[in-house]
């Protein structure tokens, strides 16, 4: 299936009728205007770009990363990357210096720290701010054009790209009569370059160097909206962004997910955040025969996997009839063999409940990059194995050529099957760190793997809170934060890790079942006491009787988990 067939198949049967949080993005897009309208007026302040105390949160460089995340995630790496930095211990408490970087050749401060970074008092870098940073964001935010824009990233001295992006892209979610945006509702919630180039690529053919980043993000925008006939006004605008955007920004993943540097990945962290919900993505956008979806269990073998003798059926005198057949995997390969110009993907959700060694057998080193095979290399020979039926399979094919399809590959002259692992497979698990810590995988299981971890996420949390009518935002923001401090109680308090904590799916799913109305107001609180004691108890118990035997000590653990939780008036 050719690429806008495939984006057209998946919006019409995934994304053009998902909830859009239009609460959440106009209460960020408002958060956004009142800043802006500071620094139009000049009145934006060295306190407002830089955190104050260990409580703000609302400085901007905070602001722009962590609390825009409803219209597309950005991340600086360190906010050492947005020049001025306000320093802070281990423990978050802020310091009485400043971390800057250099602007120009000229620098601010000439004690050095280290290369292009200076350390600095209060002083020196309020005067940084005033000369440098200040400025900057003026000028950023007096852009029109999506040339200029374009210009600005190319040729501005600040590090942070995706800081710039994410500017460009508020103020194209909020224009108004006094600033004149010719580039509004125009670009889609993305701030990768790999990402926008990958959808670019696929929709026109070749990248084209004459234009820039956020040009082309209009381009991908617009050539989506024209192939998916979508007309929008005043009342689906943002609606039709918001869909559009998640469809393009999932898609791109999928394409620049598919390199060598992702052959092999695990998904690992607490259960409920996310981890088969985002392998599940991937597949969206593959055709069925695309990809093999296993789920992993104690009795998954290298029969399963590979191959092996299974009984198939009862011959003519009623006894069971046992016969060679593939295993999932090996299928898959073979398919990626035939195809090599398409992306093949083999999921083993829970990887870590089979014993992992006896399912790979002798295929494991396959797995690496340079063992992985290709049909027209000169080495693909050196790429391939042969299994403990390749013999058995060889003779049957002499007996009937049709048992050719049981051998990845079959050499005419010696008669010899062997096996390989095509270099467009991609191979996926899935695991929750609670059940298996990383550190008991095989080691030379563990080194072919890249791992990812998955944590709780205060955002995933917040977006799906903001789709229910009646849930105040007030209530929103203290229910994150009762999360968020019971899953500190639980890893950092109890010692137990961040493989203990509850993922964001379980304080969100089914949240219907768990709103409540306090006397005869409409508005809506959620029902902690019901979540935690049918929801959260049972797993949390599950994880303290391996620690405390006795039952007094529990049941004070137990209690103090739920006041963490908001719960108080047990």
């Amino acid at each position: 299936m050719k690429f806008l067939e495939r984006l057209k198949k998946v919006w019409n049967e995934e994304y053009k009728d998902i909830i859009v949080p239009v609460g959440l993005i106009n209460n960020t897009n408002e958060k956004w205007k009142v800043i802006r309208k500071k620094i139009i007026e000049k009145t934006f302040s060295f306190d407002d770009y830089v955190k104050k105390d260990a409580d703000d949160a609302e400085y901007l460089p905070n602001f722009i990363e962590n609390r825009t995340s409803v219209t597309g995630g950005v991340s600086y790496g360190s906010q050492r990357y947005v020049m001025l930095k306000r320093n802070h211990d281990k423990k978050g408490v802020v310091q009485s210096d400043y971390f800057l970087r250099k602007w120009e050749a000229d620098n601010v401060v000439t004690q050095p720290f280290p290369e292009d970074v200076l350390k600095a008092n209060k002083t020196q870098a309020s005067e940084y701010f005033d000369n440098y940073v200040k400025p900057f964001l003026e000028a950023l935010i007096e852009i029109n054009t999506l040339a200029d824009a374009d210009s600005f990233l190319n040729e501005s001295k600040f590090v942070s790209s995706a800081f710039i992006k994410k500017i460009v892209l508020l103020n194209s979610l909020t224009p108004e009569d006094s600033l004149d945006y010719g580039y509004k509702y125009q670009l889609p919630f993305m701030s990768k370059k790999e990402n926008v180039d990958k959808l670019y690529e696929q929709m026109f053919g070749s990248i084209d160097s004459n234009i820039g980043f956020f040009e082309k993000c209009a381009a991908v925008y617009k050539k989506a909206v024209d192939e998916l006939s979508i007309t929008s006004d005043e009342t689906n605008r943002l609606a039709n962004l918001y869909r559009i955007s998640k469809l393009l920004w999932d898609f791109s993943a999928v394409l620049c997910d598919s390199s060598e540097k992702t052959l092999n990945t695990i998904y690992y962290g607490c259960p409920g955040t996310g981890k088969t919900y985002e392998v599940k993505k991937i597949i969206r956008f593959l055709d069925e025969e695309q990809y093999c979806l296993v789920q992993f269990h104690p009795g998954y073998s290298y029969e399963d996997f590979i191959e092996g003798v299974k009984p198939t059926g009862i011959d003519e005198h009623g006894n069971i009839k046992f016969s060679v057949v593939n295993g999932q995997f090996k299928n898959l390969c073979i398919k990626a063999k035939d195809n090599p110009d398409k992306p093949y993907y083999f999921i083993a959700d829970e990887i870590n409940r089979a014993n992992l060694s006896s399912v790979f057998g002798e295929c494991l080193s396959l797995l690496e990059k340079d063992y992985r095979y290709k049909k027209d290399d000169l080495q693909a020979s050196k790429n391939l194995r042969e299994t403990p039926l390749s013999a058995l399979i060889s003779h049957l094919i002499e007996e009937n050529e049709s048992n050719k399809s049981l051998a990845f590959d079959y050499n005419e002259k010696t008669k010899k099957v062997t096996f390989g692992i095509p270099f467009n497979i991609y191979f996926i698990g899935t695991m929750n760190d609670v059940d298996r810590s990383i550190d008991t995988f095989d080691l030379a299981l563990r080194r072919r793997f890249i791992w990812v971890r998955k944590d709780f996420s205060k955002e995933v949390l917040q977006e799906q809170l903001s789709l229910q009518d009646g849930l105040a935002q007030s209530e929103i923001d203290k229910y994150v934060n009762d999360c968020e401090k019971l899953n500190s109680y639980i890893s950092s308090d109890l010692g137990l890790g961040k493989g203990f904590e509850f993922g964001h799916s379980y304080f969100f799913s089914d949240i219907d079942n768990f709103l409540i109305k306090k006397d005869r107001s409409e508005e809506k609180f959620i029902d902690r006491k019901k979540i935690f004691n049918q929801r959260l108890l049972p797993l949390l118990e599950q994880y303290l009787l391996e620690l405390f035997s006795n039952e007094k000590e529990l049941k004070d653990k137990i209690n103090l988990a739920k006041e963490k939780f908001g719960i108080l008036d047990e």
